[in-house]
C-alpha cells in the first residue's frame, strides 16, 4: 500500500505491537496474599511516608523590616556620590562606602533568610533583591584597577 490522502493513517507496518497501559491498577487489601501484606509492612518500615511539608513563617514583618533597613541605608548614604568614586585608593577610604559595604552583609542575610524560611513570594523576593542590587552597585566591586558599579 502506498500513503495517500485517501488513507491518510495507513502505516507501513501493520502489525501494530500493543501499547503499554500506563493506567495504575488499584488492589484492595482483601485481595493482597499474607506475604504481600508482610512485604508491604517491611517496606514502610524501611521507607516511611515523606514528612509533611514544612510550614514556612510569614514574611509580612520581615518584609517591612527588610525595606525599612534598605530605607534607612539610602537616607544615611548618598547613592549618586557613592557611584561617582571610580578609584580603588579612593573606595577603600571612603567612609561612607566602607560604611555602606558592612551594612551589606546582614541585608543579604536578610535576603537569603526571607527565601528560604518564609512564605516569600518569588515577585516579591525580586522586588527586594533588585533594592540589593541597587545599593550594591552604588558601592561597587574593585575590578581591573577600577571601581564596577555594574556588578
Amino acid at each position: 500500500m502506498i500513503y495517500s490522502p485517501e488513507n491518510p493513517n495507513f502505516e507501513e507496518n501493520s502489525e501494530k505491537e500493543p501499547e503499554e497501559s500506563t493506567e495504575i491498577k488499584r488492589t484492595k487489601v482483601a485481595d493482597l496474599t499474607p506475604e504481600q501484606i508482610a512485604e508491604y509492612e517491611a517496606y514502610m518500615e524501611e521507607n516511611p511516608e515523606p514528612p509533611a511539608p514544612e510550614q514556612k513563617r510569614d514574611c509580612g514583618p520581615e518584609i517591612l523590616e527588610f525595606e525599612g533597613v534598605i530605607a534607612a541605608a539610602e537616607s544615611e548614604h548618598s547613592l549618586e556620590y557613592l557611584h561617582t568614586i571610580a578609584a580603588p585608593e579612593e573606595a577603600l577610604r571612603d567612609p561612607q562606602r566602607l560604611a555602606l559595604k558592612e551594612k551589606l552583609v546582614p541585608i543579604v542575610e536578610r535576603l537569603v533568610s526571607l527565601q528560604n524560611e518564609t512564605n516569600i513570594s518569588a515577585d516579591k523576593l525580586a522586588e527586594l533583591k533588585d533594592k540589593y542590587i541597587k545599593l550594591s552597585r552604588a558601592v561597587g566591586m574593585i575590578n581591573s584597577g577600577k571601581v564596577d558599579h555594574t556588578r
